[in-house]
């Protein structure tokens, strides 16, 4: 046999290997981390502007990747205006239970044959209807969508049942600790002011509502003076127009005054609240305090620093915490955005005999980030994710409309988020070190904690005044 094809084989296959890995060698240096690009600038999507005849501002991003129509129209109030606890919240669950026309289960039949969705909801700025279905269905998706928001009866049989399950809900909450933790802190930071209370509402609340207060409400929100429209699809905005003037037509009730709410009291000095969780092996730990809202000039660097301190795995709490310590598995901290007090929390879950020293431990961090400038490696590191996650966030038409969103309800200028990319992209130390200074604190704040009340008390009671509040946010002994 002639071994001198099979040599020939061997050695052009080790002459390929060999430059392959000498490619991958001088291509790739593997004792440095890869440099990833940050584009210069925010570029963000097109969209279109005009107004329906109702008045009705309304904005289109067109998607023409997909035969769908998603909706939202968007009023600007909700359960901060509410004067019984969860009523916002009930009154938009409600809408898709019956009309003057449909009843819950002709609505329900009527999207189901057409493969879309709607659904309503209420948060503590907005009350939101939403509409999605297949664009050749548009217009009669649009029927139903336009009769539950002009036309919802709140049949007393609906209320019932709807009632029955609320009132489930809660007591399923009433039992969760990372819930009871939430009590807490809402009742700490917030006291009387509404944003102290229940979104979906209390037992005692839930029970009182009836027809008389869901149509009150009803009919003060869903007015086309109070509303704004953000959509994403198949379509044009002159055919999306044509089709929404067609659907509410006449529709032309006046815009409800929106009362001034005002801002809750500033916390001052460090509270302990705690709402019970009887027998629980870990305590939930939230830590809050007030933080600038979005049209604040401070609100991207506090940002910033909310994404050093907590917001991803590589922050200083988890570092700390969770690498450190091993307290836990995990922390996290975001800014709970609304129109009158945002709010940075910070929240964990740790064993029930290591709450203390976490809670130092977070404590400690706070004082850091108030009285020290960060590194040089931090700023970069944050910058270079805020900026490439930022970019993320028009990756698809429902981002974009939450964004858009965002604009309207806060009256913040077109070119809003290449202001804040550009911000974020210049910031330097100094800027950050004034913020740290002026917004952060290991003594004006809330500390909210979930677990054994007696046990919580002895602990923590040498960090401030303890309360202790029940399931619903009631002081215990009232």
């Amino acid at each position: 046999m002639n071994k001198f094809p099979v040599l020939l084989l061997v050695l052009c296959v080790s002459v390929v290997l060999l430059s392959q890995r000498t490619m991958a060698q001088t291509m790739f240096d593997r004792s440095q981390p890869p440099v990833i690009p940050v584009p210069r600038e925010f570029l963000f999507p097109e969209y279109s502007r005009s107004t329906l005849a109702s008045g009705i501002p309304i904005i289109l991003v067109e998607d023409h990747t997909q035969p769908l129509l998603s909706i939202h129209l968007v009023f600007r109030k909700g359960a901060e205006a509410e004067q019984i606890s969860g009523l916002a919240n009930f009154t938009s669950q409600m809408l898709t239970r019956g009309t003057s026309s449909r009843s819950a289960r002709q609505i329900a039949d009527e999207m189901d044959f057409l493969g879309g969705s709607l659904y309503a909801s209420s948060s503590w700025d907005t009350t939101t209807v939403s509409l999605t279905v297949l664009t050749k269905f548009a217009v009669a998706g649009l029927n139903v969508f336009a009769d539950v928001v002009r036309n919802a009866s709140f049949p007393d049989e609906e209320i019932e049942r709807y009632r029955l399950q609320a009132l489930s809900y809660l007591q399923q909450n009433y039992s969760d600790p990372n819930y009871l933790a939430s009590v807490a802190l809402r009742t700490g930071l917030y006291g009387e002011h509404t944003y102290g209370h229940a979104l979906t509402g209390t037992t005692e609340s839930i029970g009182t509502i009836k027809r008389q207060d869901c149509l009150a409400w009803y009919n003060d929100v869903f007015t086309p003076g109070n509303a704004f429209i953000v959509a994403t699809g198949n379509v044009s905005l002159d055919q999306l127009k044509q089709m929404l003037d067609a659907a509410f037509e006449g529709w032309t009730t006046a815009k409800s005054e929106k009362e001034h709410i005002g801002s809750p009291a500033p916390v001052k000095g460090r509270s302990i609240v705690i709402s019970e969780k009887a027998e629980a092996a870990q305590t939930v730990l939230l830590v809050g305090f007030f933080a600038p809202s979005v049209p604040d000039a401070d609100y991207p660097a506090m940002q910033f620093l909310n994404t050093l301190l907590g917001s991803v795995f590589i922050s200083r709490l988890n570092a700390n915490l969770r690498e450190e310590k091993g307290y836990t598995y995990g922390v996290n901290s975001y800014i709970d955005v609304r129109q009158h007090s945002s709010a940075l929390v910070i929240g964990t879950s740790v064993g029930r005999d290591v709450t203390l020293p976490a809670v130092k431990e977070i404590l400690g961090e706070l004082q850091r980030i108030a009285s020290e400038p960060i590194t040089d490696e931090e700023l970069d590191l944050t910058k270079k994710y805020m900026l490439g996650s930022f970019a993320l966030r028009t990756a698809t038409p429902y981002q974009v409309i939450g964004l858009l969103s965002s604009l309207e309800l806060f009256d913040l200028p077109e070119e809003y988020y290449g202001q804040y990319y550009q911000t974020l992209a210049s910031m330097t130390k100094e800027q950050l070190l004034d913020v740290q200074k002026r917004r952060f604190s290991s003594e004006n704040l809330v500390i909210a904690a979930s677990g054994d009340t007696v046990y919580l008390q002895d602990i923590l009671g040498e960090l401030g005044p303890v309360t202790v509040v029940s399931a619903e946010g009631v002081h215990a002994g009232k």
